[in-house]
């Protein structure tokens, strides 16, 4: 399917990746820069171009990448320019590089439950920390380290006598992780529990991100940034340089841009993760807290990146969206039409468009795969596809968005049921290092235990738009 790309260099493949775009654009939009209907016939034309792009794209990050590798001293055998020594970590410092080399064997051992989505996730994070002192690295390798892992599991299953049986070694690596806790939260002004144990890097929810409880496709669409110390991170956004036509001799104008500095704070978030005392085996207590912390994690923040209020928890899409007056008010009030997914397209703003996803709740996909037209036919038949799409752009579904089911004509409420949204203008902010606290025993009502244990699970994260006009959403007010 990708043959066209078999063998082209790096340059090669930019110029086809403009050139892909450049016909993606004219197939739609018309002379005027408006959206186009397109037949079936340029629809399926319009994806599969779509798929070449997003694979040519792919194929210039792995270019990229192996470039700047092969560039980096540390990857070079002595005397050669070319070339890094088979078997050695793909790292920029010794710390990096025997930290990757231990994902790689959590990888590879089934025993510590890393996989694929996750060891990648975790090798991305060590890769591209920017501190200068490698915390992510440093994180990885005391949270990671197999005796740290065995001497947590020990004191789970064995809270008043588990560290009776830890090895020499075992107590070594559970002391270091101490201390960076102690490190760690001596770089916050933000109140924080002191004490707790670092959650096993295979625990850790930050780097295991399946859950069943909630739908949420934020945190994988979403620009991801993780921070190592403090408590915001600082990005930069311009709306852009602009360029100008000029005579021969003409004065070139100042087209210094402004810069602006937007923030995006972390906020403490925790859970009470309860567990069975009769879980015995090191792994099957790893699985079982791993879907319980990935789920208790999930449900908290997928609300959030909807409707987080930005002051004690990150600032949701919808919220930053009316914040900004960015909603789009129905054709017919109180309403939803066919017509109003085409405005909510057209209101987004040109440079955001090409990357824009839809975000439902179910319901309200349901209700457009019915909208038809006046001949009886799917007014949007890709919409039902098993990669929906909605108007050329990919479709996700979001539970905790307002649904169209809800909507009520006697009650007065905002409805935002339907965003399309650039979703790598919403920074989701992750600090590294979620900690833990034991309860040795659960009480049940009448105050006799339960034979359970607990753990009290915290951890920092944040969001916001980095551009806040980098979407639309449609709002089917209503009033009583």
């Amino acid at each position: 399917m990708f043959e066209e790309f078999t063998g082209l260099t790096l340059s090669q493949l930019e110029l086809r990746e403009i050139e892909l775009r450049e016909e993606l654009r004219s197939m739609n939009e018309d002379d005027n820069g408006n959206l186009r209907t397109l037949g079936d016939k340029e629809q399926r034309e319009f994806d599969r171009k779509m798929n070449s792009l997003r694979y040519c794209q792919r194929l210039i990050d792995k270019h990229r990448r192996i470039g700047d590798l092969a560039r980096h001293p540390g990857n070079r055998i002595p005397g050669d320019a070319s070339t890094r020594p088979a078997g050695e970590p793909i790292g920029t410092s010794p710390a990096r590089g025997a930290a990757l080399r231990m994902v790689e064997e959590m990888h590879r051992d089934t025993r510590a439950v890393l996989d694929d989505a996750a060891a990648q996730r975790l090798t991305t994070l060590i890769e591209r920390d920017a501190s200068k002192d490698d915390r992510a690295a440093e994180w990885a390798l005391l949270a990671g380290a197999p005796d740290y892992r065995s001497a947590f599991g020990a004191l789970l299953a064995d809270p008043q006598n588990g560290h009776r049986t830890w090895t020499p070694q075992q107590l070594d690596a559970f002391r270091a992780a101490q201390d960076w806790v102690k490190r760690a939260m001596s770089t916050t002004t933000s109140a924080s529990p002191h004490g707790g144990y670092l959650l096993p890097v295979n625990l850790d929810p930050m780097i295991n991100l399946s859950s069943a409880g909630v739908v949420d496709p934020i945190r994988q669409l979403a620009r991801h940034v993780t921070i190592t110390a403090g408590d915001k991170w600082l990005a930069v956004s311009s709306a852009g340089v602009t360029a100008e036509w000029i005579g021969e001799g003409g004065e070139v104008a100042d087209a210094t841009p402004d810069l602006a500095q937007p923030e995006v704070p972390v906020f403490k978030a925790d859970a009470f993760v309860p567990f069975s005392v009769e879980i015995g085996d090191e792994a099957e207590l790893v699985t079982q807290l791993q879907r319980l912390f990935a789920d208790a994690k999930a449900n908290l923040e997928g609300a959030a990146w909807i409707n987080g209020n930005g002051t004690s928890q990150p600032k949701g899409i919808m919220t930053a969206f009316a914040a900004a007056s960015l909603d789009v008010d129905p054709t017919t009030a109180e309403a939803f039409s066919a017509a109003d997914v085409y405005a909510v397209l057209e209101a987004v703003p040109a440079r955001f468009r090409g990357s824009t996803t839809w975000l439902a709740e179910l319901s309200t996909l349901n209700k457009i795969d019915q909208f038809e037209t006046t001949n009886g036919a799917k007014k949007f038949p890709n919409i039902s596809d098993a990669n929906p799409t909605l108007l050329r752009r990919p479709v996700r579904e979001v539970s905790a968005m307002d649904a169209y089911s809800d909507i009520d004509a006697a009650a007065t409420a905002n409805n935002r049921i339907l965003a399309a949204v650039d979703l790598s203008q919403y920074a989701i902010v992750d600090r590294v290092g979620t900690t833990v606290e034991l309860v040795p025993h659960l009480f049940g009502n009448n105050n006799r235990p339960t034979l359970q244990r607990g753990l009290i699970m915290w951890w920092r994260v944040g969001a916001d738009f980095v551009i806040p006009g980098a979407g639309r959403v449609l709002n089917v007010a209503t009033t009583a």
